[in-house]
């Protein structure tokens, strides 16, 4: 009796050892891995490090999520669902009111949603500040705009883009650069390359036409997706590639990293991008200093409207022990020296009203004339279910040869069908 009662001492000794010497106290945060602290991303290491430096009592430990944003999505509502997320995410901003009400996120501590809510970008405020609480905390946002190559603007003597330049000149542009280049009777460059695979980059970039024509998704009674401007918006997307074949037949296929490494290697003269992609162009590209922006074009007199959906840090611990130190960690991320650090370094806007001017100083005067006319992903409860349903009405439309209105038609009532 002794030997066994001893042996369960024993036993009950060594897990509290293991136990022990594997639980470290720290502040958990999962990030996408473009967003890891390392030597290509000098700002971030050092404000991650500022943190560390100030707050050695409780560490931060950091675990990567997914490398694409639809996957983040899922990989957050199973973490959740499974009781394992960690104290922050770093989430689409757009998401704020879906993850919300999900139960998710908890509201930030009010001192800190006072001080940002006063510091913040407008536009942003909407989607983070809700019932006199914040919700997230916006790290970055990003406009779209266009990418093209300077070099052969000049050499093919087209007028450089300015900030009143139009669809009709753009596409103008875009038959210009298109070209067989060996003369083997294949295309070898395509004057306009645009993202329109299913995911939610291709409806970032598809927004602004529809908002520049007049169209607003979201209606006092849910989403509305098949109305004109939508319509004119996928039917643009088939021409381009149809009629007027300055975009690759497999225009249907291309991701965001596609059209990046299309205006990177020069089989695109012109890209629909982000402004977070001025600074990689320029670091990776062998046509990086030949790479200019612009904004994108008007559409029938209307000036542009321009898409963002940053990132932000959202609070999903209920441990209010650690609110001081997140309080500090965020402080760190949303000041000022960190927020032109990272917009010098990396190109990824401020969330600050006080940024504005350091957007025309660092990346010049086109991309703060896009960041004077946009709006931010909707978001909201659905929105994303939304986002997929466009997305699936352009996959029909560019792959099927299904009409833009019968494909949005049916997404329709798929949307409004609460079996689909």
């Amino acid at each position: 009796m002794f030997s066994f009662r001893y042996l369960i001492l024993m036993v009950f000794l060594l897990f509290l050892m293991c136990h022990k010497g594997n639980h470290v106290e720290s502040l958990t945060l999962m990030i996408p891995p473009w967003f890891a602290p390392d030597a290509s991303r000098e700002s971030v290491m050092r404000a991650f490090e500022e943190y560390d430096s100030t707050n050695g009592q409780l560490p931060l430990e950091i675990r990567f999520g997914p490398g694409k944003s639809n996957l983040l999505w899922q990989k957050i509502l199973l973490m959740n669902k499974e009781n394992r997320l960690p104290d922050m995410i770093l989430f689409k901003t757009a998401w704020t009111a879906d993850l919300v009400a999900k139960g998710i996120l908890r509201p930030f501590p009010s001192t800190l949603g006072d001080s940002l809510k006063s510091r913040l970008m407008p536009e942003l405020i909407d989607l983070v500040y809700r019932n006199r609480r914040l919700w997230a905390a916006p790290y970055d946002l990003d406009i779209r705009l266009i990418h093209y190559r300077r070099d052969l603007f000049d050499s093919l003597s087209i007028a450089k883009p300015d900030t009143g330049w139009s669809l009709e000149e753009c596409i103008a542009a875009a038959v210009r650069l298109t070209e067989d280049i060996d003369g083997d009777g294949l295309t070898d460059r395509w004057g306009l390359g645009v993202p329109a695979a299913r995911s939610l980059s291709t409806v970032a970039q598809i927004l602004p036409f529809i908002w520049t024509t007049g169209g607003s998704l979201k209606q006092s009674h849910g989403w509305k997706i098949d109305q004109t401007s939508v319509e004119q918006a996928l039917a643009l997307y088939r021409n381009l590639k149809d009629s007027l074949r300055i975009s690759p037949p497999d225009l249907h296929m291309l991701e965001q990293a596609d059209v990046f490494n299309g205006i990177a290697t020069g089989r695109f003269g012109m890209t629909i991008g982000g402004s977070w992609e001025i600074r990689m162009l320029e670091r990776m590209s062998t046509y990086g200093d030949r790479i200019a922006q612009a904004p994108l074009p008007s559409i029938d007199g209307n000036r542009a409207i321009s898409s963002t959906d940053g990132w932000s840090f959202g609070l999903t611990t209920d441990a209010t022990q650690k609110d001081l130190h997140i309080i500090r960690f965020i402080y760190i991320l949303t000041g000022d020296d960190h927020q032109r650090a990272k917009l010098a370094e990396l190109g990824w806007l401020p969330v600050l009203k006080c940024g504005i001017p350091w957007v025309e100083e660092i990346l010049g005067p086109e991309v703060r004339y896009g960041l004077e006319s946009y709006r931010s992903v909707p978001g909201g409860r659905g929105w994303m279910r939304t986002a997929l349903s466009i997305t699936d009405a352009l996959q029909e439309v560019l792959s099927r040869d299904i009409s833009p209105r019968d494909a949005l038609l049916g997404a329709q009532q798929g949307l409004e069908d609460p079996s689909s």
